[in-house]
């Protein structure tokens, strides 16, 4: 799995790019359900997207309710298989200022350049 999505803002739609491939043959998946899921302590917010945009990748859409550090799950199920992916410690922020303050500009952010 490889993703990218904005900061996440509370009350800010974040669209995801979900990447998925099959490892043993390099292949993207082709078929199947991602369900992404934002957990904050015993509450949290789910979408589910039913079939890849293109081959390989999935694009789910959140709208955070609470601010603080979160976790971010990813559920994949295909037809060959089932997966389940953890990320701890996402922080959501109340605004796109707060972010930045956290954050810092795009600039000064270190990125990934893929050619």
């Amino acid at each position: 799995m490889f993703v990218e999505f904005p900061v996440l803002v509370v009350g800010r739609l974040s669209k995801f790019a979900v990447h998925f491939t099959i490892m043993d043959k390099h292949q993207p998946i082709h078929e199947g359900s991602v369900t992404v899921s934002l957990i904050d302590g015993d509450t949290g917010i789910r979408t589910k997207v039913d079939a890849p945009s293109s081959p390989g990748i999935f694009s789910p859409v959140l709208q955070p309710k609470n601010t603080g550090t979160q976790q971010l799950v990813f559920d994949i199920t295909t037809p060959q298989y089932t997966d389940k992916i953890v990320i701890d410690n996402v922080m959501v922020y109340a605004s796109m200022e707060a972010a930045k303050n956290a954050v810092g500009s795009a600039r000064e952010v270190a990125s990934i350049s893929f050619l």
